[in-house]
């Protein structure tokens, strides 16, 4: 996964809930690991993809079930779907920044956090 990620890639969707602050290349590997090893059977689908220039858009959705930690929750067992628009900027064939707007709350449907409506 990492060889698609440019060393100075900068993560916009994350950088203020990750761990210190950084949407940098080494924590979004850190959660790709995290969500991978939480939601071991994951299953992701990719409705679109739009490339013009540099940036790519992806409409695409993620369904799995909470069987492992994350961010210190234990295992609720329950079943979470996530669709999210997601944008890239490509340089040198490698991804350098990502945004991204995620429909709910992966930590809400696990029970962790409740967010406002």
């Amino acid at each position: 996964l990492a060889r698609f990620f440019a060393d100075d890639y900068v993560d916009h969707a994350h950088r203020e809930i990750r761990q210190g602050g950084a949407g940098d290349r080494e924590n979004m590997l850190a959660a790709f690991a995290a969500v991978g090893a939480a939601f071991p059977d994951t299953h992701h689908i990719i409705h679109d993809l739009i490339a013009e220039g540099d940036r790519v858009v992806a409409r695409v959705s993620a369904a799995g079930v909470h069987a492992g930690s994350l961010d210190g929750e234990e295992p609720s067992g329950r079943r979470i779907h996530n669709d999210a628009i997601v944008v890239y900027r490509l340089e040198n064939g490698r991804i350098a920044e990502r945004w991204s707007r995620e429909r709910e709350s992966i930590l809400e449907q696990i029970g962790a956090v409740r967010c406002p409506r």
